[in-house]
């Protein structure tokens, strides 16, 4: 009964948020939503395979196991493609087929030998190499299968490296073109998704070392059964809870900022310092005459951004909650890319770090002239969404929390 538990925990969680998905409404018009109702229903017949295979279903595993060993290469490939779609946007189909097409081509292969095995042959197969790794007494169709097996096992390793340093980069870029455009990032980065990819990597690559020593050694033994089961379902609940609950992705960013990124005219993906760079180059010019019309528009800028920063400041823009570089760009009549660059070039700082900077200063000097206020009042008055905003970025910027500061004064 135990090990019964154990055995479908895994897969049982990923029904439960697969449904979630599929029946929640917002998913229809999100199409990242919609790849992780994917994900989760592949998943969920990875472990309906699972299942068939520590419950020693031998007639039906020959289907069984074509369709785990289809969606172990699949799982990673699809977690990518759901990071794309929530990071990018709709990529190019054929090129997310590729992604899937190793996981595809090895079913298929495994299909092919169980067919073209006999019920001897097959059961030879599944009760010496699956349940015992033994590989001496098989045939050569057998023999045959059990490469193929190794072979899937040497892809599912290959996979794991590749998803998470593309991964984590996506992420990042996105979380930069966030607090390039917002002051208020709570609820907007993917950073959470990021920490899930490490873990979901140090998880795969134990997963990936229990294949190694073979599942078999799991099927008679609760204790190390339990490990990865409840390990997996852990994981796997709260990448389904952080996915539903995760309302913004690149789709809301896009709507409001149009399909150009903020700033691409000045920073790609190499960041700041590649904008910067272009900058000084651009002032190089082959005549007097060039560079005298070269450092007129570098005056100009400068002078453009000089206004940018002070009014900001003088203004007190950063008191607005939920404040958008356009927000500022509708204020001073102006294109939302020299807010930009201003800020997140010329200051070296993203748009969120430099309100949220003023917005604590700003929260300092409110402490120091009224003690007696209470913290959570400052916050909103200094123009933080959230008492956890205002809280993180105070010690980020001063190394103490409000309460510490407010003690240190008195």
């Amino acid at each position: 009964m135990i090990q019964s538990i154990f055995i479908s925990m895994p897969m049982f969680v990923c029904v439960f948020w697969a449904l979630m998905l599929f029946l929640d409404g917002r998913t229809n018009g999100d199409p990242a939503k919609k790849m992780l109702c994917v994900f989760m229903s592949v998943a969920t017949f990875l472990y309906l395979g699972h299942g068939f295979y520590f419950n020693r279903n031998l007639d039906v595993l020959p289907f069984t196991d074509t369709i785990y060993v289809l969606c172990n290469l699949a799982v990673f490939p699809l977690f990518y493609i759901y990071i794309e779609e929530m990071t990018e946007g709709k990529r190019n189909r054929g090129k997310r087929l590729l992604y899937l097409l190793p996981a595809i081509l090895t079913s298929v292969v495994v299909a092919f030998f169980y067919i073209r095995m006999n019920h001897e042959e097959s059961l030879l197969f599944i009760q010496n190499y699956l349940y015992h790794n033994e590989s001496d007494v098989l045939t050569e169709g057998a023999s045959m299968q059990a490469s193929v097996h190794t072979f899937a096992k040497v892809i599912f390793s290959i996979q794991i490296a590749p998803v998470l340093f593309f991964g984590i980069r996506k992420i990042n870029r996105y979380n930069r073109h966030v607090c390039g455009y917002y002051a208020d990032t709570e609820d907007k980065t993917l950073t959470p998704f990021k920490h899930l990819l490490v873990l979901f990597f140090v998880i795969s690559l134990i997963s990936f070392v229990c294949n190694v020593i073979g599942r078999y050694r799991f099927v008679d033994s609760t204790t190390l059964l339990a490990i990865p089961s409840v390990t997996f379902s852990i994981l796997l609940f709260c990448l389904g809870y952080i996915g539903y609950k995760q309302y913004f992705n690149v789709v809301n960013l896009k709507m409001e900022m149009g399909e150009q990124q903020p700033g691409d005219e000045w920073v790609r993906d190499e960041g700041v310092a590649t904008a910067r760079t272009n900058l000084s180059t651009s002032s190089v010019s082959v005549d007097d005459e060039g560079d005298l019309e070269s450092n007129s528009v570098l005056n100009r800028r400068e002078q453009t951004n000089i206004r940018i920063i002070s009014t900001i400041k003088e203004e007190k823009l950063f008191l607005r909650h939920n404040l958008k570089i356009s927000d500022i760009a509708s204020f001073l009549h102006t294109n939302r890319d020299y807010i930009y660059h201003a800020i997140n070039v010329e200051i070296g700082m993203s748009f969120s770090d430099f309100i949220n900077q003023q917005r604590v200063e700003y929260a300092q000097q409110m402490i120091k002239e009224n003690p007696e206020q209470l913290l959570y009042e400052v916050a909103t008055n200094s123009g933080f969404s959230s008492n956890v905003t205002f809280y993180r970025c105070f010690k980020q910027f001063t190394g103490c929390s409000p309460k510490e500061y407010k003690e240190q004064l008195q």
